[in-house]
């Protein structure tokens, strides 16, 4: 279930990931949609596979639809040829997820972070990562604008393997996003090519029923994360690497390692010698490259398991700290406090309730 609310700015409150995921029919997010806006809103059609799920609302005529799909466990897929009845205010909390913007018309704004973001140009691309339990982030949708956007929202698995050994041309936050280690909010614009003008198009245009229609769309969105992740900028200084070519290699082969193995990480000087290079340009290659040490990276994975196991299993929580390699269940505890500001238990009765 999603759990939503309203603020003492009437700002509905739920999910930035895909907030859907957990039901396989999306009468979840059918229902925050109608809450934000009103009767109108209507379910055109609801479709429900094994391994998938589409919902098209409609406000007035079919025309006017916005589309939610999941194409996997780990990427979801928004298109929108939408105009909010009103002006629309969406408190989303942080789920961990990073979501890729694609706009081609209209106009909406965000804000997070002591910041506010938003262009008057209609065409935009853009990244934002929202960690778990960061500050909310309220997003604007203006009143008369027609929305026509796809946004693409996929789990960091997806983007390190999208990038694979490329991560070192990526600008420094994109890294660590790729890497496991979480920074704090993080909102990246680029620029809007002709092939990702053309893909959106080709989203938003193309017949909704057809038998393949959820591979038309995974072919879409593979290729609007190809483009983006290709076009992504930063106004930082390029990064200046001491590393050659066949070292970074050496630094990913061990980075996949620890993505393995980071209940029970090797030691410095074991991974070091499995793939083959010194243990100081290994440490700091992997900084330079991940903007974090071994030891930071393997403790953010093993938080990220800890948040899953949490708040979608109900395994007992001295077996959830076992299994990621806590003798005593305080000190986990005392970890997930630190690292998400609840304690396992409130994060288990919040995910129930």
């Amino acid at each position: 279930m999603i759990t939503t609310a309203f603020d003492s700015a009437m700002r509905l409150e739920m999910p930035a990931g895909p907030a859907a995921r957990v039901s396989d029919n999306f009468s979840d997010f059918a229902q925050v949609m109608k809450s934000a806006h009103g009767r109108g809103v209507s379910i055109q059609s609801m479709q429900s596979e094994a391994d998938g799920a589409t919902i098209r609302l409609a406000y007035d005529n079919a025309a006017n639809m916005m589309e939610m799909s999941r194409l996997s466990d780990d990427i979801y897929l928004v298109a929108s040829n939408f105009v909010p009845p009103s002006d629309t205010g969406v408190k989303s909390i942080g789920e961990d997820w990073i979501r890729f913007h694609f706009r081609i018309g209209g106009k909406s704004f965000s804000h997070f972070n002591g910041q506010t973001v938003g262009n008057d140009n209609a065409k935009s691309a853009s990244l934002f990562f929202h960690p778990k339990n960061e500050l909310a982030c309220d997003w604007l949708l203006n009143t008369g604008t027609p929305l026509h956007f796809v946004a693409l929202w996929c789990t960091r698995r997806v983007f390190s393997d999208l990038v694979g050994g490329e991560a070192l041309g990526l600008p420094f936050a994109c890294r660590q996003i790729a890497s496991g280690v979480a920074p704090s909010f993080h909102y990246q614009a680029t620029t809007m090519t002709s092939g990702m003008y053309r893909t959106v198009q080709e989203v938003l245009q193309a017949p909704p029923q057809t038998g393949l229609r959820r591979l038309y769309l995974q072919s879409k969105a593979y290729a609007l994360l190809y483009e983006i992740a290709s076009q992504v900028k930063t106004d930082m200084e390029p990064v200046k690497s001491g590393l050659s070519e066949r070292d970074a290699a050496r630094v990913m082969q061990a980075y996949e390692i620890l993505i393995d193995h980071f209940v029970a990480p090797p030691g410095l000087d074991r991974l070091a010698r499995l793939v083959g290079v010194n243990r100081t340009k290994l440490a700091e290659g992997f900084r330079e490259m991940f903007g974090a040490s071994i030891g930071e990276l393997c403790n953010e994975l093993r938080m990220d398991q800890a948040w899953h196991m949490l708040s979608s299993t109900e395994r007992p929580i001295i077996d959830v700290a076992l299994s990621l390699g806590y003798e005593h269940q305080a000190n986990f505890s005392t970890a997930v406090k630190r690292r998400f500001g609840q304690t396992p238990r409130e994060i288990r009765q919040a995910s129930a309730g």
